[in-house]
């Protein structure tokens, strides 16, 4: 696994768990990521920047728990899944966010 994934092996949502890989055999020459939902797989392509990384893994995230949640049968489209991933980046990485941040990961907890 890369150094820009280092420590980031696994997601856990719901009651299901994700392994975070990135693929090196050349097994993935025309997509960024993919999810095995089956298997429980995250699978990263190799050499992406840390901000492309970055948005892959949140994609392919999203894509999981639209899975694990999409009791339905109802799915996101690629294009839902792309839009929301856009926004959440862009939001989580504002640092005009830092107060709605420190509200969603930290102060909840002490409620």
């Amino acid at each position: 696994m890369s150094k820009q994934l280092e420590g980031c092996s696994k997601i856990h949502v719901g009651n299901r768990i994700f392994d975070i890989t990135e693929v090196t055999d050349g097994s993935m020459p025309d997509e960024l990521g993919e999810v095995l939902f089956v298997l429980g797989k995250i699978n990263l392509a190799p050499n992406q920047t840390l901000d492309c990384l970055a948005d892959t893994l949140l994609h392919e995230v999203i894509h999981a728990i639209d899975y694990v949640y999409g009791a339905t049968g109802t799915y996101l489209t690629e294009e839902q899944v792309v839009r929301v991933t856009g926004g959440l980046l862009t939001v989580l990485n504002d640092p005009r966010n830092t107060k709605f941040l420190d509200f969603l990961l930290k102060k909840r907890k002490k409620l």
